[in-house]
């Protein structure tokens, strides 16, 4: 598995990280939130067009050597986030 970790600290935040698929399958996106904020998940393909989101977690089907755009965003607190990224066997 991945894991990210963040702040989100202003109102509107869109934190971005490139992500390359390791194998076909379906992946995982869980965040832990200890602040007990919530946050929203993003995922874009390459040109940048939203694919699936999700609040607090995700499940997307992701192609294998495909980088994808991940985003955390601000959904309706300051929080600190720990983003897990479970891949398929």
């Amino acid at each position: 598995y991945t894991f990210i970790s963040g702040d989100i600290v202003y109102r509107d935040q869109n934190d971005r990280y490139l992500y390359t698929a390791f194998v076909d399958g379906i992946y995982y996106f869980k965040t832990d939130l200890s602040s007990g904020g919530k946050v929203r998940i993003r995922i874009r393909g390459e040109n940048g067009n939203s694919l699936k989101q999700g609040d607090d977690e995700l499940k997307a089907v992701l192609e294998e050597g495909k980088t994808y755009i991940l985003s955390v965003e601000y959904r309706n607190e300051l929080c600190s986030y720990g983003l897990t990224i479970e891949v398929p066997d």
